[in-house]
């Protein structure tokens, strides 16, 4: 919606009452009331209350499904993060104004699985520790918003990887077809919206959570990572799922995780960063993935996302009778059939990690090789009379003279032939793979053995490892 005169000062503004103000079908805003600050508002609070008390709002049936959907879609968003948190946030303080509005979350940075490993952490830990849980004494029973801030906070990129099978599943019946009418849209929010998430390392600096694989953020400052919807009727709507880590104090309440594009774009967005085809994020994603040979809390985590895919388009309805998008039609049995589909929602989520604390560590995704790299036992053998530098047998990989193979790589080309140093590089690169004492993670090493404190059995250079 355009700017308009405040009703009160006259100043220009684009903040206006959402309750007052009517949607054609074409999502277009019309009879709002503008206000450029709460004080504006405040003072036309009589007239303003006399305008509530008459008006009678009727929304379309599609915009009604579509919100309901956007509901169910941020509460997996949110599950999905709790069951996957990487990073340990502690003392956490929630900050409040007088009308008990959430204002800011401030936390200190704890142990961590990312920055810092081993040491006491106060979360719960799942699969070796590579996923850690808030403790539920961390908050209230009444801060599940400031729950949401914190876990949300600079995730809102990261909601298009991982989300991708539960939007396509709760609004493939509301739009004509999901891959050209649902839009993966990065933007940059107005001036006045702030982040309610504050965070800060154990000596009082500033920090950001270093597990984010994609935070929302670039050189020219924030953004934020927002679906763009074209229902069947023709109205434009946007599904924000990480709307929790925003504040926008326009007098207008708390955002909603659907909204009319319109309305969202008056109140949120300043400029496009860039608006692209649906699933695009997931992809990308995925083709990096591929090529990953080191297990992280990220290759767990793109495992979990396929158990939680497989939920979304056939689980659900093979084990509790109904489709996700069947949700959105339900009345009397609502409520029911959503508290098991969150329930099974959350056993899904957990389900790969439980499994790797019980023993089993096999490869979920192909393109996942968890064993050693075979390249020493499939790289070409020199032939007996070749003169090449490479030892025709290496042998008893542990009393290997890898310094000595490092010198070869950095021959100069006039003495050792280009072929020769990949096929030192390979074995350099392959050399050595281990466990931690206690868990059941992976380390790959390049050219060194690992430190005296891993025992001499959770070490491996044989291409044929058998570790635990």
């Amino acid at each position: 919606m355009p700017w308009q005169p405040c009703l009160v000062c006259k100043e220009e503004t684009a903040n206006f009452c959402r309750y007052c103000v009517r949607t054609r079908n074409d999502g277009i805003l019309i009879d709002a009331r503008f206000y450029c600050d709460v004080d504006c508002r405040k003072k036309d609070e009589v007239e303003h209350l006399k305008v509530h008390m008459n008006v009678h709002r009727t929304t379309p049936p599609n915009m009604e499904r579509a919100t309901k959907a956007g509901k169910i879609a941020q509460s997996l968003f949110y599950a999905f993060l709790e069951n996957t948190w990487t990073y340990d946030m502690k003392n956490v303080c929630i900050k409040r104004d007088q009308d008990h509005d959430l204002v800011a979350v401030e936390v200190t940075d704890g142990t961590g699985v990312v920055t810092a490993s081993g040491g006491h952490t106060d979360c719960k830990s799942y699969a070796g520790g590579w996923l850690i849980k808030f403790p539920a004494e961390s908050f209230s029973a009444f801060d599940n918003d400031a729950k949401h801030a914190l876990l949300s906070d600079r995730s809102s990129i990261w909601a298009f990887v991982v989300m991708h099978a539960a939007v396509q599943a709760l609004f493939q019946d509301l739009v004509d077809d999901v891959q050209t009418d649902i839009k993966e849209v990065v933007h940059y929010p107005v001036d006045k919206a702030s982040r309610v998430v504050h965070a800060q390392g154990t000596f009082g600096f500033e920090t950001r959570r270093h597990d984010q694989v994609y935070p929302d953020v670039d050189e020219r400052g924030d953004t934020k990572g927002v679906y763009e919807i074209t229902l069947k009727c023709g109205a434009k709507i946007v599904l924000d799922l990480a709307a929790a880590q925003w504040d926008l104090p326009d007098g207008n309440g708390a955002q909603a995780p659907v909204m009319y594009w319109a309305d969202y774009w008056s109140r949120w967005g300043a400029a496009i960063k860039y608006r692209i085809p649906f699933r695009s994020h997931a992809l990308k994603h995925a083709a990096k993935m591929s090529g990953y040979r080191v297990v992280t809390s990220q290759t767990l985590i793109m495992e979990t996302i396929l158990y939680f895919n497989v939920l979304m388009s056939s689980g659900c309805k093979a084990e509790l009778g109904f489709h996700p998008r069947e949700l959105l039609d339900m009345n009397e049995t609502y409520s029911d059939a959503k508290m098991r589909f969150f329930a099974q929602a959350a056993r899904y989520l957990q389900k790969r990690p439980v499994e790797v604390d019980n023993g089993n560590h096999r490869n979920v995704l192909d393109a996942f090789d968890l064993r050693h790299p075979k390249v020493i036992a499939d790289a070409p053998k020199p032939q007996p009379n070749s003169n090449g530098s490479l030892p025709l047998d290496i042998g008893d990989m542990a009393r290997f003279d890898w310094k000595a193979l490092s010198r070869l790589i950095q021959q100069p080309s006039s003495e050792v032939s280009l072929k020769e140093k990949k096929r030192a590089k390979a074995l350099q690169k392959d050399r050595s793979v281990y466990k931690e004492p206690g868990t059941w993670k992976i380390v790959f090493l390049e050219d060194t053995l690992p430190g005296p404190r891993v025992p001499a059995e959770r070490v491996s250079e044989n291409p044929g490892w058998k570790l635990g």
